[in-house]
């Protein structure tokens, strides 16, 4: 495309996964919302259409008891290795928050907080796989732009940027990768994000400490940060 340059070209076209609040051809009301990544549905589920709100530039507002929005099976939304991208707001009362899993289960998935005390953010593969984070910038109330990268059944490289920033390790065990399944914004398991969401994109790549702080700059006036 003119205009834009290879690298920034090169991270769209790893790009397998793009929902917007705020972008019309991805939103546009009710309750259907268009992965403009690869064009599939996904189902605002136990959502209203009051849930939307058209600030920042439109978000979703999640009241962590039931709502969440189911993707499509499509398999290109099971990568082995990954990038999860999001702008949100969490609710800072709460301990659980989850941003995208892959199944039924509370894992493989990604949280902003995953810790009783402590909300530490996570990329949590399977019961022995997985790599909490430092928690102070992820925790401090209003908008955030959070990326969680992971290379496949190698939890050690996994990395966590609030704000384009790349947090530091807290605790990392090393077990293998569990399967992917049918990926969910705003739930794993039985726990529901509670919070806003602006925009969710999943890459199929890890991407690199300057391609999260691009993205970063380039959306940050829309939430104000």
């Amino acid at each position: 495309t003119q205009g834009v340059s290879s690298a920034a070209s090169d991270v769209y076209k790893r790009q397998v996964g793009n929902w917007d609040a705020g972008d019309p051809e991805s939103y546009n009301g009710g309750l259907t919302c268009k992965d403009t990544a690869n064009g599939t549905a996904a189902t605002l589920t136990n959502m209203e259409a009051s849930d939307f709100n058209s600030a920042n530039g439109g978000y979703w507002e999640f009241d962590g008891t039931d709502e969440y929005i189911q993707c499509s099976t499509d398999s290109v939304l099971q990568p082995q290795s990954f990038s999860v991208e999001a702008w949100v707001k969490d609710d800072q009362t709460e301990h659980y928050l989850p941003i995208v899993a892959w199944a039924n289960a509370s894992y493989p998935a990604v949280w902003t907080s995953y810790h009783s005390g402590t909300q530490r953010p996570i990329i949590y593969m399977n019961g022995s796989d997985y790599r909490y984070f430092d928690a102070t910038a992820a925790s401090v109330v209003g908008w955030h732009h959070v990326v969680f990268t992971y290379t496949y059944d190698d939890i050690t490289t996994g990395a966590f940027y609030v704000d384009g920033v790349s947090m530091t390790s807290y605790y990392t065990p090393n077990g293998t990768k569990a399967s992917t399944d049918t990926c969910r914004i705003g739930r794993a398991g039985s726990y529901y994000y509670t919070g806003d969401m602006g925009l969710v994109r999943i890459y199929d790549t890890p991407l690199s400490a300057a391609e999260v702080m691009d993205n970063f700059q380039k959306t940050r006036g829309r939430f104000g940060v």
